[in-house]
């Protein structure tokens, strides 16, 4: 129970990492002082009781309770590891060594890339984006032990099911592009600039959808969907159909629901009670429309962007439809698929071999209301 409560508020609490290994230690020890107290008891008192048998019961009952606490405690303070995000936006302000250099080359190469010509770590470190969101990221985010701990826990869980991150480096950047996220040789760039708050005074130009997107809160999400994206990546053969991609993303989601502990899918999702309720109430709506319209089987990839990328609504299904929908169908899909093939491996529903199977859909005998 004590460990079980432990983990609940490593997960819970900002910044409690630093809160509850204290309290874990000071329980240790505690527990240490108190076996050590209670041998002494024994060894100059416990001969003077007339009942022996019943003193000897109660050293023995009181040794298994102390290791127990002990162990206990012990097992959360090695579960409380964490998932080191290299603050790269930091360091590079105070210095330029190889190390730096060296972790944020990947990174330089996609900036590179997408302004056409090369840039330095010197010209990043001087660029406009960083002299603008550096001060405010140290201000709003100056630790981030809290998410580091829930990255460790939720690879931790992936490993557990078959699906491993193993290998991946986190790294704290200030980011230029609009999304917060990018992965480059197995490093995710984890842009900070974009998790400063949806009231944030330098997002109040973005559409409320990318503002609702942009709090802490949503960080190990993106995270480890990122990584995730990374190690099984999307791939079909030819050109992709929207129940392919609505397949992948729904696996996606139903591994994140399954790795992330008290999260719903609505949550990663990013909906908010409303919105929640309506694809709830609607599901079957959805799929009608979805399948009537002909997208299931479309390969347009503005249908496909339509159905399972974020935006403010989508219109091809309802105008009251959040976004993405073809991910909330895939994800009902998925579960309905394990529902019915349970000799399946949660990592399965990551290759092509799931979600471009052409019976996928018949197998899961998916069927709303």
């Amino acid at each position: 129970m004590l460990s079980a409560k432990l983990r609940k508020n490593m997960l819970t609490l900002c910044g409690g990492h630093t809160i509850n290994v204290n309290i874990v230690i000071f329980i240790e020890w505690i527990s240490v002082l108190y076996l050590v107290c209670f041998f002494i008891y024994c060894k100059f008192v416990i001969s003077l009781e007339e009942n022996i048998e019943m003193n000897k019961l109660i050293l023995f009952i009181t040794i298994c309770v102390a290791a127990a606490i002990f162990n206990a405690c012990r097992t959360d303070n090695a579960e409380s590891g964490k998932c080191e995000i290299m603050r790269a936006d930091s360091i590079i302000c105070e210095s330029t060594a190889d190390s730096v250099v060296s972790i944020l080359s990947p990174y330089l190469s996609v900036l590179s890339l997408e302004s056409g010509r090369n840039i330095t770590v010197d010209e990043y470190k001087n660029s406009r984006a960083v002299a603008v969101f550096e001060p405010d990221v140290q201000k709003y985010l100056p630790s981030l032990d809290s998410i580091e701990i829930i990255l460790y826990q939720v690879g931790e869980k992936c490993a557990m099911k078959g699906i491993h991150l193993a290998g991946t480096k986190y790294v704290g950047v200030i980011n230029p592009f609009f999304q917060p996220i990018i992965t480059v040789d197995s490093i995710v760039y984890i842009g900070l600039n974009h998790y400063l708050g949806e009231n944030y005074e330098g997002y109040k130009s973005f559409p409320e959808y990318v503002r609702h997107q942009k709090d802490i809160s949503r960080m190990p999400y993106d995270v480890i969907s990122s990584s995730l994206s990374f190690r099984y990546p999307f791939n079909t053969e030819g050109k992709a159909l929207a129940i392919n991609k609505m397949l992948y993303e729904g696996a996606l989601l139903y591994v994140l629901s399954e790795v992330f502990e008290d999260t719903s899918v609505y949550d990663i999702l990013g909906y908010d009670s409303e919105q929640a309720n309506w694809v709830e109430k609607n599901e079957g709506r959805i799929w009608n429309e979805i399948v009537l319209n002909e997208f299931l089987f479309s390969s347009d990839d503005l249908v496909v962007n339509k159905l399972c990328e974020p935006s403010p609504s989508c219109l091809i299904i309802n105008e009251n439809c959040p976004a993405m929908p073809g991910r909330y169908i895939g994800y009902k899909i998925v579960k309905s698929y394990l529902n019915n093939n349970s000799d399946v491996e949660m990592s399965e529903l990551l290759e092509p071999q799931f979600y471009t199977d052409d019976n996928a859909l018949l197998k899961s005998k998916y069927s709303p209301k």
